[in-house]
């Protein structure tokens, strides 16, 4: 293969014992085969004074100043592992020094 090979190619999935995909959590040392997606999303709305129910709240289609946030949480403890798509990815491949140590141990890296 050649060095010019593009990094995400060179990464391998981290597996479990069955072979099935992981992460482990940096909180609760649990093997886990997905993340929980929370997306905070932000809605404007336009308030204006309303006689019989004090403020009327009418949603429009403005865009925030802000970005929606995205936490990509562990499904056991619920700790906040990551808040884009890239370091949630990130998570289920093995780190270099995981694969130095596997390489070293003689085994086969994963897939």
């Amino acid at each position: 293969m050649s060095d010019t090979m593009p990094e995400q190619t060179k990464r391998k999935l981290r597996l479990d014992k069955d072979g099935v995909p992981c992460a482990v959590c940096p909180n609760c040392h649990n093997e886990i085969s997905h993340l929980v997606l929370t997306e905070l999303d932000i809605i404007t709305y336009d308030v204006s004074p309303d006689i019989e129910t004090g403020l009327e709240y009418i949603e429009t289609d403005r865009e925030a100043d802000w970005n929606n946030e995205y936490n990509y949480c562990c499904p056991a403890c619920n700790e906040v592992l990551a808040t884009s798509e890239d370091e949630a990815e990130a998570l289920f491949y093995e780190t270099e020094p995981e694969q130095q140590a596997a390489q070293e141990k003689g085994l086969n890296p994963s897939q």
